[in-house]
């Protein structure tokens, strides 16, 4: 048994309750900004109703660890920033009860949500969330103990993750060197390739005793690169095909 089976078995046996959002957090919208009001000299990021800060500016409105839901633009998309930031007036901000819902767990939970959340948007242009439709989310509140245990859990599957990543890419930036380096001819003078390979348009597979011979089409070979048995076609070759056929 799991740590947080044996939680939930101590501390709520008969299930676990569901609040809305607007009854477990308060929903704030941002304050507007303009684009003419932000510089990349300036130090705090400016998110709206994008994926990825819009610009930065002087100033700041939310603290560090802060759950945004985007309510114009990419409706519905779930972040949680990590740094001080200006919202602006197309960004909620999600401010969990501490005594209820715990932060980070309160940000998982939306996050697995994101595609109901973001199925909420109106149909109207521009699409937008509505603070009704995004307040009466049911979110799962169990005891604050078995909220951290869950946190605790993803967030090291989350470093974890980004720790695969980072192999991840330094291994293909390895490849990419390797293979570069292996085909640089920086010594000698480039070759063509007829001069060190040899081209045919096909070749004949195998003869049947009825003198037919089968040809290859690309739909002849499976994506492993094995020869299909079943719907070959086969032709009865002219002494010239032969003679094409056999010529090394």
């Amino acid at each position: 048994m799991s740590k947080i089976d044996e939680l939930i078995e101590k501390l709520c046996p008969n299930g676990v309750d569901y609040l809305p959002l607007n009854q477990c957090s308060t929903i704030k919208r941002g304050q507007r900004v303009t684009k003419s009001e932000l510089d990349s000299n300036k130090q705090y990021p400016v998110f709206s109703g994008g994926v990825t800060p819009m610009g930065f500016f002087d100033r700041y409105n939310r603290e560090k660890d802060t759950i945004t839901v985007v309510k114009y633009g990419t409706a519905g998309f779930v972040n949680f920033i990590e740094e001080r930031f200006w919202a602006n007036d197309v960004c909620y901000c999600i401010e969990p009860e501490l005594n209820v819902v715990n932060n980070k767990f309160l940000y998982y939970k939306l996050k697995q949500q994101q595609f109901l959340i973001q199925a909420l948007a109106t149909n109207a242009i521009p699409a937008h969330l509505p603070t009704d439709s995004i307040g009466s989310i049911l979110i799962p509140v169990p005891p604050l103990a078995i909220q951290e245990e869950v946190v605790q859990i993803l967030d090291t599957f989350k470093e974890l993750e980004a720790e695969l990543e980072a192999e991840l890419e330094a291994r293909r930036q390895q490849y990419e060197f390797y293979r570069s380096s292996s085909l640089t001819r920086s010594e000698s003078s480039p070759v063509s390739l007829g001069e060190i390979a040899s081209f045919t348009y096909g070749f004949t597979a195998k003869a049947t005793d009825e003198g037919t011979h089968r040809f290859l089409r690309i739909t002849d070979i499976n994506s492993s690169g094995k020869l299909l048995e079943s719907g070959a076609k086969f032709i009865q070759p002219t002494a010239a095909a032969l003679k094409f056929t056999t010529q090394k």
